[in-house]
């Protein structure tokens, strides 16, 4: 809300309503007393200040979000006509629906609008998996009924289940699939859980096995830039003679270093990694628990 010009330059109008400023802020801190907190379910780092405009909230959330794994942007989508939760897609909204700082934030992160900040939050949060199952967390099939019966509670008709080819069966069985004639490797997995599903659950199951169609989409701005430094690097390190070294982004840098320290064998997932625990807090099935 931006203040009236007067009240900056003096005058009988502004000393007549000076006596009215303890009111005013007494009102606004009853206000927020009566405001019930909300906590969201994953950390969350607002970036605002007193200014309505122009003082670099933008900038400043994109460098955080550079910085942050898994962040995403939350906005009331200020000039934007939708009320939201919506997340913001630059191909199909434009300033007048969503607000021109969305459609920028959403070039870097996913991006949700919402005049309701607390209904926004959990819209972007319930963005992601419901059932996250990795070999190192042993899980069970009961377990991922449960949460898909919990999903069917809360009003959803559909639940994404992410599966890591590694992960055995239920009783510790590994499933393969012939590669080529003396070469098996892992994979299945997902038929495998489908079926059992489909038997379990009233719904249709679908599987997609990610490959290239995880690669896809439509590269950034930010995607060109760094393939080119890249491949600037890869074929400097060419012509300096410079072979079995894998190209990195390293403290904010382009570098360079040997493959030996990159290819170290399977790198297991610590199950009481804070990632592991900020899953559970989210509701996500990722396995039962130690």
């Amino acid at each position: 809300m931006k203040a009236p010009g007067f009240w900056y330059k003096g005058g009988l109008l502004s000393h007549l309503l000076a006596p009215l400023s303890p009111l005013w802020a007494k009102a606004g801190q009853r206000r927020q007393a009566a405001v019930t907190p909300y906590r969201a379910a994953v950390p969350v780092v607002c970036v605002g200040n007193l200014v309505a405009g122009g003082a670099g909230k933008t900038p400043v959330a994109l460098s955080v979000a550079e910085f942050l794994s898994g962040a995403a942007f939350l906005s009331r989508g200020y000039g934007g006509e939708l009320a939201g939760p919506v997340q913001v897609d630059p191909k199909s909204h434009d300033y007048k629906m969503v607000g021109d700082e969305p459609l920028l934030l959403a070039e870097s992160a996913p991006c949700w609008v919402a005049k309701n900040r607390r209904a926004g939050a959990r819209a972007a949060i319930a963005g992601g998996a419901d059932v996250a199952l990795i070999p190192e967390i042993p899980y069970s099939l009961e377990g991922v009924i449960n949460r898909i019966e919990e999903v069917k509670r809360e009003g959803r008709n559909h639940a994404l289940v992410v599966v890591a080819e590694g992960c055995h069966t239920e009783d510790g069985r590994p499933l393969t699939v012939a590669w080529d004639a003396s070469e098996r490797r892992y994979g299945g997995i997902g038929h495998y859980l489908s079926q059992k599903l489909s038997e379990r659950v009233e719904a249709e199951t679908r599987v997609t096995v990610l490959g290239h169609v995880q690669r896809g989409g439509e590269p950034s701005n930010r995607d060109r830039i760094l393939a080119s430094a890249f491949g600037v690097h890869a074929v400097d390190l060419v012509a300096d003679g410079q072979f079995d070294r894998v190209v990195v982004w390293q403290n904010r840098g382009v570098t360079d270093v040997a493959i030996s320290k990159v290819v170290i064998g399977p790198r297991a997932v610590d199950p009481g990694d804070d990632m592991v625990r900020i899953a559970r807090g989210l509701g996500i099935y990722v396995g039962e628990p130690a």
